[in-house]
């Protein structure tokens, strides 16, 4: 079924926000929804990802970054997203929440086409907000495919991969199992001439692996769409301001006074909006976001940075989508 049955290009102006895992891309997300008109929808894809080893990944939902190539057909990963640019995917915790996970339990043949009439239901319900701000960190390997489908401004964040690295090992981030499937492989990593890790190779290698990889990713979809908006983490955390009325001027939002509460009253939090810093330390919320930038200078050591680095030269990009200019 064509993307305009399920949701017309005029219910809402639709935004999506994605970026690799720990790059800031929650806290933009959820100033971003501080706009007139606005609502934040927080990873609408992110549904039951399980990385404990040996988990059955995928059993609920759709699994993590699912791999969809454009022209592909997939009703119910189609369904999600048109209830997400919305603003009405039950990704919150509540009984709505419940019943998707259990819908998501149904054989794909059932399921799919009973997600296609609700989303066709509720997308095209009255109610819906002007702007809807929909953040993924799994969509790398589906991103061209959401785009052609629902056409939405397209931002991507980046942050300094030692920063990004640092912050997965700290939080115990896991890249699943793009190292090892067959379709990440092969449309992704070899073409490029990247090899997938060894079994030897150290869990921190891997991870800058994973990240370089994702970021890579991101890279090669800029790249392709000089129209989509590129954002550093580092100049939304030097200049958050100047940067972030930047941004709502690039993607048409109007700024607010909860805008302004947002960014001066909570600083830089992590999703569960709780501070990076503890209460206490004499930081204000401005010196809190501007520590974010050198946060993997605390956390990582000389041998670390080094073993980062010799892992992320093999990428093109060296682990970022866009490499700084100097």
């Amino acid at each position: 079924m064509p993307e305009s049955q399920l949701m017309s290009r005029n219910d809402a102006r639709r935004i999506l926000l994605v970026g690799s895992a720990r790059s800031g891309t929650s806290w933009t997300g959820r100033a971003l929804g501080c706009a007139e008109a606005t609502a934040y929808v927080n990873e609408p894809d992110n549904v039951d990802a399980n990385p404990a080893p040996g988990a059955r990944t995928g059993v609920r939902g759709l699994g993590p970054f699912p791999v969809i190539a454009p022209g592909d057909e997939s009703p119910g990963f189609e369904a999600l997203w048109a209830l997400a640019f919305s603003a009405r995917v039950p990704n919150r915790k509540g009984i709505r929440r419940g019943v998707s996970r259990l819908a998501l339990r149904l054989p794909r043949p059932v399921r799919d086409p009973l997600m296609r009439r609700v989303a066709r239901v509720v997308a095209s319900a009255p109610g819906a907000p002007q702007h809807t701000v929909a953040k993924s960190v799994m969509a790398h390997f589906s991103l061209q495919w959401i785009w052609e489908r629902f056409q939405p401004r397209v931002v991507i964040i980046q942050r300094n991969p030692l920063n990004v690295v640092s912050s997965w090992i700290t939080l115990n981030v896991h890249g699943f199992d793009i190292h090892r499937r067959a379709a990440i492989l092969e449309r992704f990593a070899e073409p490029i001439g990247i090899r997938s890790p060894g079994p030897a190779t150290t869990p921190l290698s891997l991870t800058a692996w994973w990240v370089g990889l994702l970021n890579v990713t991101l890279a090669r979809a800029a790249a392709a769409h000089p129209e989509w908006i590129v954002i550093s983490h580092e100049s939304l955390c030097d200049e958050t301001e100047l940067a972030f009325h930047d941004l709502y001027a690039r993607l048409g939002l109007t700024w607010t006074a909860r805008s302004d509460k947002f960014l001066a009253e909570y600083g830089y939090h992590r999703p569960t909006f709780r501070p990076s810093y503890a209460p206490g330390e004499g930081l204000t919320s401005r010196e809190i976001t501007r520590a974010q930038t050198q946060r993997w200078r605390e956390r990582l050591s000389d041998d670390q940075v080094r073993e980062i680095e010799s892992v992320l030269e093999a990428f093109p990009t060296r682990g970022w989508v866009r490499q700084p200019t100097l």
